[in-house]
């Protein structure tokens, strides 16, 4: 699953791409107008209207009125109409094919790539049934005329010239189904792979991360040259709560106190359950001072906040600032040592571990 800011780029660029379309397209309509209304009857009445159409959309892009995906794809549907409009004038209307045949096969590759739109803009299985019936619709068009000239004795270069272009895009539109129902199949892989991974990192009591999840974090972050802690967390006397209170309530205050911690970090810290009763936090911290500033707040905030049925839920807390060279498990071997250095002197309290020796 792409990130939200993934999905706000996307959407950025696509309104880019649809307002400089549309931009051009209103301006060339009135070029293609003013030097083929005298010639071409479809043009001269059907131009105008596609302006003004071109015009609302741009306006509609513009303020926003409408969201992007649906002023594309009704952009992309008026466009198919308009030139199957076209198509269609053209066989029904005027007598000698071969003077207009240029704008025919013109008007075939439109098609074509308005095909290639319309599997970019939907669903593969949409995608499909909007091509197959492009392809029919223009099929029957071209039928309905030729077969019955080519029955006469007429039109038996058209004819050939009508059924090499309607096989083409035929073709076309099965090639762009295969790759197409690929690249969602693809996709649909790689977010069953994402959904896995998440799945493999995530505690499934708290939804915090997990132990591998949290190992993962802690790796990732020591790649980056910026000070940090690691904090081990553990909830006094959880034993009791349980034989007392039942492991249903344990459950509820593992789950609130995640929530709580979760509630109580900046964005860029992490918190992930450890095992058991314990959860670790990756602190950035620029000093030591800051690191246990931030550790005493989180643990009077959660003292001061009792939990239902259950009432004050204090927390111990091993402290270990990162310093340079520090290797993941002699980190949290620091902050092991600090955490039992906590519950020793009577739990409730956080203990910073001593910078090691040189």
């Amino acid at each position: 699953m792409r990130s939200g800011s993934q999905l706000v780029s996307d959407e950025r660029l696509r309104y880019r791409v649809y307002t400089a379309g549309l931009l051009v397209g209103a301006a060339s309509l009135p070029i293609i107008w003013a030097f083929q209304r005298g010639q071409d009857p479809f043009v001269r009445w059907t131009y105008p209207l596609f302006f003004v159409a071109a015009l609302f959309w741009l306006w509609a892009l513009l303020t926003r009125r409408f969201p992007v995906a649906y002023i594309e794809r009704q952009t992309i549907l008026g466009t198919g109409l308009m030139f199957l409009g076209k198509y269609a004038y053209y066989f029904a209307f005027v007598r000698h094919l071969s003077a207009v045949w240029n704008e025919l096969e013109a008007t075939v590759w439109v098609f074509a790539f308005l095909m290639i739109l319309f599997y970019l803009t939907f669903d593969s299985g949409t995608g499909l049934r909007y091509s197959v019936l492009l392809v029919v619709l223009a099929a029957l068009v071209g039928a309905a005329r030729l077969v019955p000239d080519l029955l006469q004795g007429l039109h038996r270069g058209e004819f050939l010239g009508w059924l090499r272009d309607i096989t083409r895009i035929s073709a076309m539109a099965a090639l762009l189904y295969v790759f197409s129902n690929a690249k969602d199949q693809l996709a649909q892989a790689h977010q069953r792979a994402r959904e896995l991974h998440l799945l493999a990192h995530t505690d499934g009591l708290t939804g915090l991360l997990n132990r591998l999840g949290a190992v993962q974090a802690l790796e990732d972050r020591l790649t980056i040259p910026q000070p940090f802690a690691v904090v081990l967390v553990d909830v006094d006397h959880f034993k009791s709560i349980n034989d007392r209170f039942g492991h249903l309530i344990g459950d509820e205050i593992l789950i609130e106190v995640g929530a709580r911690l979760r509630d109580a970090l900046r964005e860029r810290d992490v918190v992930g359950r450890w095992g058991g009763e314990e959860f670790l936090l990756i602190l950035e911290a620029a000093d030591i001072q800051q690191a246990l500033g931030l550790v005493e707040r989180l643990r009077t905030r959660l003292a001061a906040q009792p939990f239902l049925e259950v009432g004050t839920v204090t927390v111990s807390l091993g402290v270990a600032v990162h310093q340079p060279g520090e290797s993941r498990l002699d980190l949290l071997r620091r902050a092991d040592e600090a955490l039992y250095a906590a519950k020793r002197q009577g739990r409730n309290r956080a203990v910073l571990s001593p910078p090691r020796e040189a």
